[in-house]
């Protein structure tokens, strides 16, 4: 049975069409969701999905017979853009927010104090990242001193 044909079941009130129109619904979402995103993101997007089209089965009227299948993938279709874009929001905030070595309410100072700190403990990949004094040619793995 197709979701439009559950849907006219379930108006019945019929408590396994209901069910069953549930179940198809949640199959049909998760269908969606994984072809578009990564597959953690996928079931929470489900339900969000579920949410909003449980709120809107009461008062829906089917205007052509695919109208509740159309509903449900276009509804799935903006809860999608909505939490990609709240997504790409929050890439622009994590981006634009000064990490704590250069947080403005410390002094010069301590600003640079915190760089420093952070060139020394973090991964160096290069020796552009290193500081000045401890550049080589030989890598990472140079000794220093008598050898």
């Amino acid at each position: 049975m197709t979701l439009d044909d559950l849907f006219v079941a379930a108006q019945t009130g019929n408590r396994e069409a209901r069910e069953a129109l549930a179940d198809a619904l949640l199959v049909t979402l998760r269908t969606f969701f994984r072809r578009r995103c990564k597959l953690t993101d996928a079931e929470d997007l489900v339900q969000k999905t579920a949410v909003v089209i449980y709120r809107q089965i009461d008062d829906f009227v089917p205007e052509h017979p695919h109208a509740f299948e159309a509903m449900v993938i276009s509804t799935a279709h903006r809860v999608l853009i909505t939490v990609r874009r709240s997504w790409a929001r929050e890439q622009v905030r994590r981006v634009d927010s000064p990490p704590l070595v250069l947080a403005h309410e410390t002094s010069m100072s301590e600003r640079l104090a915190r760089r420093e700190q952070a060139a020394w403990t973090s991964p160096r990949s290069s020796n552009s990242t290193r500081p000045i004094g401890e550049r080589s040619s030989a890598g990472p793995w140079a000794t220093t001193g008598a050898g």
